[in-house]
């Protein structure tokens, strides 16, 4: 009890039928307390239907002395498996996070497009001028989120921005609009809340 419980094992081999030593019990204990660590019975006393309760309840494998040249395979098995379910636990906690991520930023948009048409109302006079800013508004918010995409939205360069928002009013010879300075990097709110204001 207390090895299993103050160490971490890669797997752990265990006889059946020792003085003492009660191989049912010390399976409980390993499943209760490191769960998913391989535990194979090694014996020469496991009968098949202690070894078919023996896995039911949580053993790996079994292995008889008499086939003791079997361990080695009945290890490496044992291993992999338990690798592949850590590595698959560890896609799914990553996938649950994504999944957290994008309700969030999709939160994020969906206010901010309501926000979009609730101002976009209110400075209307008609059904036309409302498309139409809605319309502008929501592309300049499309490319800021397109912006923010390509650098898998840990920010935005100011620089792309402006020229991303001022570019259907640059001439052929790009000298209508003139940026100076230093290019830096936006926060994505920022970026987003920037975007809309050199769009009005």
């Amino acid at each position: 009890d207390r090895a299993v419980r103050e160490e971490t094992y890669d797997v752990i081999l265990a006889d059946y039928s020792l003085p003492g030593f009660d191989g049912m019990a010390a399976l409980e204990i390993a499943r209760e307390r490191a769960s998913e660590t391989p535990f194979i019975f090694v014996s020469a006393t496991l009968g098949e239907e202690v070894a078919v309760e023996a896995l039911k309840r949580g053993a790996t494998d079994y292995v008889v002395k008499q086939r003791l040249q079997r361990l080695p395979a009945a290890v490496e098995r044992a291993l992999g498996e338990a690798r592949d379910r850590r590595e698959r636990r560890r896609a799914e906690e990553r996938q649950r996070l994504l999944v957290g991520e994008l309700d969030h930023r999709v939160k994020n948009v969906l206010a901010t497009v309501r926000s979009l048409i609730h101002q976009t109302r209110k400075g209307s006079r008609t059904c036309e001028d409302f498309a139409s800013a809605l319309d502008g508004r929501l592309q300049a918010l499309a490319r800021a989120h397109a912006l923010l995409s390509a650098t898998h939205w840990e920010g935005g360069s100011l620089k792309s921005l402006v020229e991303n928002e001022l570019a259907a009013y640059q001439n052929a010879d790009g000298r209508r609009v003139e940026m100076l300075g230093p290019d830096v990097m936006l926060a994505p709110r920022a970026a987003q809340s920037l975007a809309m204001a050199v769009h009005e």
